[in-house]
């Protein structure tokens, strides 16, 4: 891997907001790539409180900090002339304008880039360069080898428990001596969200507070009432906001592969066993990523749904897996990873509802495909995606702030 230029010997340190097993192996990549491409790396916790990195910026004075969902507003005891990169991957609820006076500035999804632009541009935040980083892959773990194709589908991701019969009793509107529950609006909510998704219904206006709360109240009035919901539960919103569509969105790609093969394994944190549905194919959580690239290579379709510039998307790449991408209609991703150079049809598979059954039978009918695309998203990911690559365009991103170090 060639050596960043423009700054030689730079001292990094790494930081990311967690310490489980994903948030290691994440740190731990980040670190092995900034030292591959010649920086020097600080030996430190990858979790740190906002006090404790200010003293260990005062001490080892840093060149550059590397900070994940974190940014230099919340870091007022910095020295000055330590550079802070922050790598916005989730907001954490934190407001846009509390996304703020770092130097660099990055995003995880691209989509945020015009619009944090104009914010500082009009004095809301402070940042001197915002740009795209996307996600990436170790090669160390990621790498394409011979595998036997013992799997048709595989998939790995978290699965919310059903809903339990306390949930689906909160009342989501009392009018009138009447009352509507979660239970009863959740069905027509799902069919809703997932009608929306794949573009079998025009999408509402996106405006505060969201798609979400007009399918809400379309679903009300159908019941006949003509009151406003009732969301200060802080469970429910978020049910009614978040979780309502991401249970139905992930869990129709399983359905739909399990409609054409049962050899199939999904794996994932959450509740997978209370589905009786999903529970023969269930084997658990795979937290070593090495087990994950043998995974990859082992299934002939690898299933994700949602962002399809997910981390999972290019660890799976790079190992030669093939990526099946359940595309919806508000994902981005694509469009996204088009900007990088990966293409449908080219170097992963994506499919609507409308045509996966018959795109999934094609491709399991034709394994020299499969192989000729895994070759080829493995070659691109390693020549153009692992977090080499990102480490030297941070790198050269401080030296041209510096000015060229």
């Amino acid at each position: 891997m060639q050596v960043a230029t423009g700054w030689a010997g730079m001292k990094i340190a790494v930081f990311l907001p967690k310490e489980d097993f994903f948030h290691r192996f994440l740190g731990q990549s980040l670190k092995n790539a900034f030292t591959r491409v010649g920086a020097a790396v600080i030996d430190a916790p990858l979790r740190l409180e906002n006090a404790q990195v200010e003293a260990l910026a005062r001490e080892r004075r840093p060149d550059l900090i590397f900070d994940m969902n974190r940014t230099r507003n919340v870091l007022p005891g910095l020295p000055g002339e330590t550079i802070h990169a922050a790598w916005m991957v989730d907001f954490d609820a934190k407001r846009e304008e509390e996304i703020s006076g770092s130097e660099l500035l990055y995003f995880l999804e691209a989509g945020w880039i015009p619009y944090f632009t104009q914010l500082r541009d009009r004095g809301g935040i402070v940042g001197e360069r915002i740009d795209w980083l996307p996600a990436a892959a170790c090669p160390e773990t990621f790498y394409p080898a011979p595998a036997d194709k013992s799997l048709d589908f595989s998939f790995v991701g978290h699965l919310s428990a059903p809903w339990s019969e306390a949930e689906l009793g909160r009342p989501v509107l009392v009018e009138g001596g009447r009352r509507a529950t979660f239970g009863e609006v959740l069905p027509p909510l799902e069919r809703r969200s997932l009608d929306l998704a794949n573009g079998r219904v025009a999408a509402p206006e996106l405006t505060d507070p969201g798609y979400q709360i007009h399918m809400l109240r379309g679903v009300l009035r159908e019941m006949g009432f003509t009151g406003e919901p009732d969301l200060s539960d802080p469970a429910l919103r978020y049910d009614v906001y978040t979780r309502v569509h991401r249970m139905a969105v992930r869990m129709e790609p399983l359905r739909l592969a399990l409609g054409v093969s049962r050899n199939a394994a999904f794996y994932g944190t959450g509740g997978w066993e209370a589905w009786p549905e999903f529970r023969p194919y269930f084997h658990g959580w795979l937290e070593d990523q090495a087990r994950a690239a043998e995974l990859f290579r082992a299934t002939r379709l690898n299933l994700h749904n949602g962002v399809a510039n997910h981390f999972r998307v290019f660890f799976c790449m790079a190992a030669g897996g093939v990526v099946l991408h359940h595309r919806q209609r508000l994902d981005a991703g694509a469009e996204q990873l088009a900007r990088l150079g990966i293409e449908s049809g080219v170097h992963y598979l994506s499919a609507t509802s409308d045509d996966f059954a018959e795109q999934a039978r094609h491709y399991l009918a034709h394994p020299e495909e499969l192989e000729a695309m895994g070759r080829r998203a493995a070659e691109w990911v390693h020549g153009h995606h692992l977090w080499d690559h990102r480490a030297r365009r941070v790198m050269a991103d401080a030296a041209a702030f510096r000015g060229g170090g």
